[in-house]
């Protein structure tokens, strides 16, 4: 009897994660409105539409569940980064890649959504706002440390910095999006790079 629960327990993880790869297949290439439950369970070999319902309540939350997997993602990589550890310039070079190697994955694109939109969960919308506040939280406390340890003059504007940072990046995730960086034969690593190098120049003592 325990046997049986546990396959069953299984076999209802693995059914959860084939509709959750093929939903946020659908999602990405067809837009929230454009992708249908009954397409999702069609391609997720349910039995019928109303099979997909036992695992979720609707769409809106089959694609807040979706948002969850890729929030942990971003938070997972915010963690890694964060605990490195070497200089400031290699600290803040590994979260600045961190944070556009997350942009650059398909699922921010689904994060870039207008959420308000959908019914989702409070503790969702709450975790999207922590999320920003936390790179450039991050961010600010390697500055910081650096302004201890004499790196910096301590009278640098530690948050300007890090927004300064943090928006550069975006910036660089757009042209990459958009090919712009494709056309002037430029890799966005090396631009990251480049970026943090000439900008602590500017700022260190």
């Amino acid at each position: 009897m325990i046997k049986k629960r546990a396959r069953k327990t299984e076999d209802k993880k693995e059914r959860v994660e084939t509709i959750l790869k093929v939903a946020r297949d659908l999602f990405i290439k067809k837009g929230f409105k454009g992708t249908t439950i009954r397409e999702i369970a069609r391609r997720a070999k349910l039995e019928s539409s109303g099979t997909l319902y036992i695992y979720f309540k609707n769409k809106d939350e089959l694609y807040g569940a979706i948002c969850e997997k890729a929030l942990k993602y971003n938070v997972d990589m915010l963690v890694e980064a964060s605990k490195s550890s070497g200089s400031v310039f290699e600290r803040l070079l590994l979260i600045s890649k961190a944070y556009v190697r997350v942009q650059m994955r398909s699922e921010s694109e689904l994060l870039s959504m207008n959420l308000n939109d959908l019914k989702l969960s409070e503790s969702i919308f709450k975790r999207f706002d922590e999320l920003d506040k936390d790179w450039i939280n991050s961010m600010s406390s390697i500055l910081n440390e650096g302004k201890k340890n004499g790196y910096f003059d301590n009278e640098l504007d530690v948050l300007t910095v890090s927004i300064s940072i943090y928006g550069a990046m975006e910036g660089f995730v757009y042209y990459k999006k958009f090919g712009y960086l494709d056309d002037l034969n430029v890799s966005i690593d090396d631009l990251v790079e480049k970026h943090i190098s000439y900008f602590l120049n500017g700022i260190n003592k």
